[in-house]
């Protein structure tokens, strides 16, 4: 089911990094590509590897032999000259494609909209979709009535407490996102005995499920063909794609013999990742994001206070699935991650789904690739109008 996860990405055109480790591979995609922290680690270490060939495969010939002494330094220098170019040159980019956020409200208490927890963590975050999606989709359909919390008195005990059962109960799943029926079949049905599991049981099954990362992968695609993207982003024509790519491939070929092509090479690289996004935030999703990290600063103060009344512990439990995709650092992290085990990354390349672990009732298992994207723009619409009811409600 990896293939419906890279169809999709395909579909919305959205950039992606993977990350392999050893068995485990972390695919993430980015919608606009903003430079961050991360990314831009990721083009610092891309920009090292590709000094390789400059450094070690310079001619020795007269006046341009280059020892690694003066190779490396060299190579270094390189990138440190493209580094700040490429930085200005996003920030004036996404600062000139972007409209800016008109709301002056330092705080947000109430939530902004009825966007849902697994996309209010792709609007803030550039398109997340990870261990704190499922946790904070499990909490939104505790909170919406169609899973309950048995032997718990707080939704926080959840990913600690072994005693806890999750239970389904008897709402009707039909009208919820795809993504949702889907983690409540796999957990409940898939994992589960098809009414309940145990804290304890759901965590050992993802752990040692041969297939978690699969339907991992699954519960991703279905999370990005719900989000409403062309109401908070502009598609935007990259009509220097093509010409970037071959100035790629040409500097690459002359890095061997030239740290002119290097510098050329790191400077197309920097402006393929974070000067020509695909899609920029509109004045909606401008507006939105700022009012969701409006609310985040509200929490985080809240979450602060040593001393709550019973209201005040009440209206947390209120927050707390938001909480989560919002990175509020009260909700301990370790303890998801924990939860939900690396498993949900591993790479599996020979392993099938096993037929059971297909839920029944959803439009989730294709067998050709022409299947799938003959299905990806149905889908996506019928998840679209959805959300045009909920939001309306």
């Amino acid at each position: 089911m990896q293939i419906l996860y890279f169809r999709v990405k395909h579909y919305f055109n959205f950039s992606s990094f993977n990350v392999d480790f050893g068995n485990r591979e972390k695919s993430r995609i980015y919608i606009s590509g903003k430079l961050t922290f991360s990314r831009f680690l990721i083009y610092l270490f891309s920009c090292l590897f590709l000094s390789f060939p400059a450094i070690f495969s310079l001619p020795d010939i007269g006046f341009l032999t280059v020892s690694l002494d003066v190779g490396i330094p060299l190579s270094l220098l390189v990138i440190i000259a493209v580094l700040p170019i490429i930085i200005i040159r996003s920030k004036i980019t996404f600062k000139r494609l972007e409209p800016r956020k008109t709301s002056l409200n330092f705080y947000q208490r109430k939530l902004p909209s009825k966007l849902r927890p697994a996309h209010v963590r792709m609007l803030i975050r550039d398109g997340l979709i990870d261990e704190y999606t499922l946790a904070s989709t499990i909490l939104d359909l505790v909170d919406k009535g169609y899973l309950e919390l048995a032997r718990c008195s707080s939704k926080e005990e959840l990913f600690n407490n072994k005693e806890i059962i999750i239970r389904k109960t008897n709402k009707n799943i039909n009208k919820l996102f795809l993504y949702e029926q889907f983690l409540i079949n796999w957990f409940i049905n898939v994992l589960g005995n098809e009414t309940e599991i145990s804290q304890s049981n759901l965590h050992k099954e993802l752990l040692e499920s041969k297939n978690a990362s699969r339907m991992f992968k699954q519960f991703q695609s279905y999370v990005i063909l719900s989000f409403p993207l062309e109401k908070y982003y502009q598609k935007r024509e990259n009509k220097s794609y093509r010409r970037n790519v071959a100035i790629f491939v040409t500097a690459f070929v002359f890095s061997f013999v030239s740290y002119v092509a290097l510098f050329f090479l790191c400077y197309i690289l920097g402006k393929i990742m974070f000067v020509k996004p695909v899609y920029t935030l509109n004045t909606k999703g401008v507006e939105e994001g700022g009012a969701w990290l409006d609310l985040k600063r509200f929490l985080e103060d809240f979450s602060m206070m040593k001393t709550k009344t019973p209201e005040m512990v009440i209206l947390w439990n209120h927050y707390l699935t938001y909480s989560m995709v919002l990175d509020i650092k009260s909700i301990a992290s370790n303890q998801i991650k924990a939860f939900f085990g690396e498993n949900i990354y591993k790479t599996i390349h020979t392993q099938e789904l096993q037929e059971n672990e297909i839920p029944k009732g959803l439009a989730c298992s294709f067998e050709t690739v022409a299947e799938i994207d003959e299905n990806i723009k149905k889908i996506n619409e019928e998840e679209l109008k959805k959300y045009e009811i909920k939001l309306s409600l």
